[in-house]
C-alpha cells in the first residue's frame, strides 16, 4: 500500500495501481494555481527563464509572437486539447513592459499557459523573462525552447 496525500494534507492509504495514482495525480495536480492572468502567472513564478539580448525589445516581442503563433498554436490545435481554442495575446504595460502571452480557453475557463515579458533596462536592449504553466520539466523545456528562439533569432520549431 501506499500513501496518497491530498490537497488537504489528508492521508490515506491505496493500493499501487495505475486507476489510483492517476486519482492521486489527478487530486495532487489540483493543488497547483492555474493563472487566470499574466499578473497570476508572473506571480506564481513557474518555469522560469531569463535572458539579456541586444535586439530591440520591440523586435523580440514581435518575433516571440511570431514564433508563439508557429510552433505552439500549430501544436496545441492538433494535441490533445484540439477541441478547446488557443490563441497568443500582447499587451504593453504602463513602463513600457510588452507582454506576449500563450492562452488557451477550454470550455469556459481561460487559462494562461506561457508568458513571456520583454523590457528595455539601463543595461540590456531586451531583458527577456519566460514562464512556464507550472513547474514540471514540460513547461521548463518549453521556456528553455523561447530562449533558444531569441538567441538562434531564426530557430525552426
Amino acid at each position: 500500500m501506499k500513501k496518497c496525500v491530498t490537497c488537504n494534507d489528508q492521508v490515506g492509504l491505496m493500493p499501487c495501481s495505475l486507476p489510483l495514482l492517476l486519482a492521486c495525480s489527478i487530486t495532487l495536480g489540483g493543488c497547483v494555481s492555474i493563472a487566470k492572468t499574466p499578473d497570476e502567472m508572473k506571480a506564481n513564478n513557474f518555469a522560469r527563464r531569463e535572458m539579456c539580448t541586444q535586439h530591440s525589445s520591440q523586435d523580440v516581442a514581435h518575433y516571440v509572437q511570431e514564433k508563439l503563433e508557429q510552433c505552439r498554436e500549430r501544436s496545441w490545435s492538433s494535441g490533445p486539447l484540439k477541441n478547446s481554442d488557443t490563441w497568443v495575446e500582447t499587451s504593453v504595460l504602463d513602463d513600457g513592459t510588452q507582454r506576449v502571452s500563450l492562452v488557451q480557453k477550454a470550455n469556459w475557463n481561460k487559462f494562461y499557459m506561457q508568458l513571456i515579458e520583454v523590457r528595455e533596462t539601463n543595461d540590456c536592449p531586451a531583458y527577456v523573462v519566460v514562464y512556464g504553466m507550472n513547474d514540471v520539466t514540460s513547461w521548463f523545456e518549453a521556456s528553455e525552447e523561447v530562449i533558444n528562439w531569441i538567441e538562434k533569432w531564426n530557430a525552426e520549431c
